[in-house]
């Protein structure tokens, strides 16, 4: 990470409100290219629907965020379209497909990967280079060979987990989203998953690493996975160079709030 660089994303006087309920009260912060940020925050905070913004899923109606210098309001179909494509996003539910809809199969891990590898590629691979692609995904994130093969309803949540994200990132995004990666998992799966977060952060694609932006209410998570840490409370947004400056902050009642409710650990 470049801070001396611009940023990947300025995020500007963002406002979000539902009612008389104020989500995001006029909050600014930067995300910079190649770093891997975690986003905490008890529920309700506001947190996912922050990266939905972030990601174009939801526009804001106040407030700017700017990619690469441009108000991504500003974007036209044709270039949001673009720039989802550059994306990864790895959802809450693993989201992954349990039928193969070419042959109306129940549907395999390899079929997950290999599905959303031939519905973004615009490279004309053939179906041996996709297979391929898709198979080094998954053995990168860590998933047994003897279970590609194996029905995703048979599949235990961590693996479920593990192949949800072999299946963004086979694309090779420049930026990927993880909402609430390790949610629903049990302690060794959720340190298994955070280790695997860390390892993909500082791997380089196309000679530069990919930004990563973690969201979580889980404090195991925030503690094992490195970098800046930013903290939603009631409407606000407070940047901490570490999860350690963000403990240590007895000042912020945002940060007792927040670690009086979850646990307290060592640094």
């Amino acid at each position: 990470m470049d801070r001396c660089k611009d940023p990947l994303f300025r995020i500007r006087e963002l406002f979000t409100a539902y009612g008389e309920q104020v989500v995001h009260d006029r909050i600014s912060f930067d995300i910079y290219n190649g770093e891997l940020i975690t986003i905490i925050g008890l529920n309700g905070q506001g947190k996912s629907l922050l990266i939905r913004k972030l990601s174009t899923r939801q526009i804001p109606t106040r407030g700017q965020i700017f990619f690469k210098g441009r108000d991504i309001s500003d974007f036209s179909e044709d270039e949001v379209n673009s720039f989802k494509r550059g994306l990864g996003y790895v959802f809450q539910s693993s989201a992954l497909f349990t039928t193969n809809f070419e042959t109306g199969s129940y549907a395999t891990a390899l079929d997950n990967v290999a599905a959303l590898l031939r519905l973004r590629d615009d490279t004309s691979s053939t179906e041996r280079d996709i297979l391929d692609r898709s198979i080094a995904a998954l053995k990168t994130v860590g998933v047994r060979e003897v279970d590609f093969n194996k029905y995703v309803r048979d599949l235990s949540g961590g693996t479920k987990k593990r192949i949800s994200i072999a299946r963004e990132i086979v694309c090779e995004p420049e930026v990927i989203f993880y909402d609430e990666p390790t949610a629903e998992l049990d302690p060794p799966a959720k340190e298994q998953i955070a280790g695997l977060i860390t390892k993909l952060g500082e791997e380089k694609i196309n000679g530069r690493k990919r930004t990563s932006i973690v969201v979580t209410n889980d404090p195991l998570l925030s503690k094992i996975i490195k970098g800046r840490i930013g903290l939603l409370y009631n409407g606000q947004f407070y940047v901490y160079d570490s999860l350690a400056d963000c403990i240590s902050d007895r000042c912020n009642v945002a940060a007792r709030v927040y670690f009086g409710h979850t646990c307290n650990f060592d640094t």
